[in-house]
């Protein structure tokens, strides 16, 4: 059986956090929570990746961020610009 930080890391407003964002519980209503992406800094390391949704994102840490601010899946279909 899981605890309630353990259900929280996983679960948001009954709905699973996917594509790397985080459930996080709300700092005025602690039984409220919603899934937020990393406010992680990329590298600004220009590596060009071409995604499948055939966007040019300057890195591959750049394309997890679009994929987690679009909540869907974006791979990395080829290196360099599409």
């Amino acid at each position: 059986m899981l605890n309630w930080p353990a259900l929280a890391a996983l679960i948001s407003g009954g709905m699973l956090c996917g594509f790397g964002a985080v459930c996080e519980r709300s700092p005025t209503d602690p039984s409220q929570a919603s899934c937020v992406c990393k406010k992680t800094a990329c590298p600004v390391v220009v590596a060009p990746v071409c995604g499948s949704d055939y966007s040019t994102y300057s890195n591959e840490c750049e394309l997890e961020k679009a994929q987690c601010n679009q909540q869907r899946r974006i791979k990395v279909i080829s290196k360099g610009p599409c």
